[in-house]
C-alpha cells in the first residue's frame, strides 16, 4: 500500500527514508521483514534513480542537446583539419620531388622559395635547399637568418632543432676564410647553443665542432692556453665511448 501510494510522488526519497527507519526501529523485526526491507530497497533505488534521471533530462534536455551539437561540430572540424593537413603535406611532397628533378636552377629555386613558407617537414627541407643555394653564393648573413628562423620554429622538437643546428655549424665552417673568420666563429657558437646536449647522439658532433673552432683560434694565435685547450678536446674525443669510431678517425686526420 505504501509503495503504490508514493511511487510517483516527488517526495518519494523522503518517504522511503521514513519507511526504512520505521522497519529498522521495529522491536518485533524478524528475518522475514529484513528480507522484505532489502528487496524493497533495491527496487526503490532503481525506480528512484530512473525518476530523477527522467526529471533531469526533462529539465535540461535543451542544454544537453546544445552540448552534444557543439561536441559533434568540434569533432567534424578536427577531422576536416586532419584531412586538409594530410593533403597539403602530400601536395608539398609531390612538388618538392618534382622540383628536385628539374633541370632548371631558376625553376628549382623558385619552387624551393615557395615551399619554404609552409609549416611542415617539406617546408623545412625546402628552406635548407634555399640556404644551400645562398651559401654557394657566399650569402652568409641571409643564410644565417634563414637558419635562425628554422631553429626558432616552435613546431620542431629538440631532435630536429639539434640536427639543423649541427648542419648549420658544419656548413658555415666550410665557408670560413681569413676575411670572415671572426664572424663565422660567432655564428657557429650560436648554432651550437641550439643543440640539445642531453642527446647522446650529438655529443660527438659538438666536441668535433668545438675542436675545429679551437684549431682555428690556434692557427691565428700562438697562445699556449689555446693549444692546451685543443689538445684537451682532442683527447676527450678519443677517450669518449659515446663518440663514433668514424668521427674519431676524422679528428685524427685533421
Amino acid at each position: 500500500i505504501f509503495f503504490k501510494k508514493y511511487e510517483n510522488s516527488e517526495k518519494f526519497s523522503e518517504n522511503l527514508r521514513f519507511f526504512e527507519f520505521f522497519l529498522a526501529s521495529r522491536p518485533w523485526k524478524t528475518s522475514k521483514s529484513a528480507v522484505l526491507s532489502s528487496k524493497f530497497k533495491g527496487s526503490a533505488f532503481s525506480i528512484n534513480f530512473a525518476f530523477y534521471s527522467q526529471k533531469f533530462i526533462k529539465n535540461y534536455y535543451k542544454r544537453i542537446l546544445i552540448l552534444a551539437v557543439i561536441l559533434l561540430a568540434f569533432f567534424l572540424i578536427f577531422q576536416i583539419y586532419v584531412v586538409y593537413t594530410n593533403k597539403q603535406i602530400l601536395k608539398a611532397s609531390i612538388e618538392f620531388n618534382l622540383a628536385r628533378s628539374s633541370n632548371s636552377p631558376s625553376d628549382f629555386q623558385e619552387q624551393m622559395n615557395r615551399l619554404s613558407s609552409q609549416k611542415n617537414f617539406y617546408g623545412v627541407l625546402a628552406t635548407l635547399e634555399t640556404i644551400k643555394i645562398k651559401l654557394n653564393k657566399d650569402d652568409i648573413n641571409s643564410s644565417n637568418d634563414d637558419y635562425l628562423k628554422l631553429l626558432n620554429q616552435k613546431n620542431l622538437n629538440s631532435i630536429y632543432v639539434s640536427a639543423i643546428a649541427t648542419h648549420a655549424s658544419y656548413s658555415f665552417l666550410d665557408k670560413i676564410n681569413t676575411d670572415n673568420e671572426k664572424d663565422i666563429v660567432i655564428k657557429v657558437n650560436n648554432f651550437l647553443s641550439f643543440i640539445d646536449s642531453s642527446l647522446e647522439f650529438y655529443e660527438g658532433f659538438i666536441l668535433e665542432i668545438q675542436y675545429l673552432l679551437s684549431i682555428i683560434k690556434q692557427d691565428n694565435n700562438n697562445d699556449s692556453l689555446i693549444y692546451d685547450e685543443t689538445q684537451k678536446l682532442y683527447q676527450e674525443i678519443i677517450d669518449n665511448d659515446k663518440v663514433s669510431a668514424l668521427l674519431k678517425e676524422r679528428v685524427k686526420t685533421i
